[in-house]
């Protein structure tokens, strides 16, 4: 018997993750909603996520693959980089560090995004499939959007 198919987020689900995201008190949310949603950045791919790999420059975000998944470019839009210049810590290289023993990690972040957005029913990966999914010009409204 095949296993159950996960559930698809829909249009208002996206949405939804998105507001929300921007209404966390947690200034790592909204660009981690963003870039999950705009290249499909997997949890494993989002915490490996360096400054060294944002090129403002080139207006490009390199995301290193992992095992089987090969690295890729992903434009910088205005609107994501002025999301990632909001998260900068002092003197740490990963984009989403957590900034204090007593912050949540990016994936309980997340969970309590979902939560308050009330799309508990939805993992990280439900919305990356989905994003990997869309054409191009979906994904980049997505990121410019403010």
């Amino acid at each position: 018997m095949p296993p159950p198919r996960r559930p698809q987020p829909s249009e208002y689900d996206i949405s939804t993750l998105l507001f929300t995201s921007c209404t966390i008190n947690d200034p790592r949310a909204a660009p981690a909603a963003t870039l999950l949603l705009y290249g499909g950045l997997s949890i494993g791919e989002a915490n490996r996520l360096r400054w060294s790999d944002v090129d403002h420059r080139n207006g490009t975000i390199t995301i290193c693959g992992y095992h089987t998944t090969p690295s890729r470019n992903l434009r910088l839009t205005p609107w994501i980089a002025r999301q990632l210049r909001a998260i900068v810590i002092r003197n740490q290289p990963l984009v989403f560090a957590t900034p204090s023993a007593t912050a949540p990690t990016l994936i309980d972040l997340f969970r309590l995004v979902l939560q308050k957005a009330k799309l508990g029913r939805f993992t990280w990966q439900d919305f990356a499939t989905w994003s990997k999914r869309q054409s191009p010009g979906v994904r980049t409204s997505l990121a410019t959007s403010e």
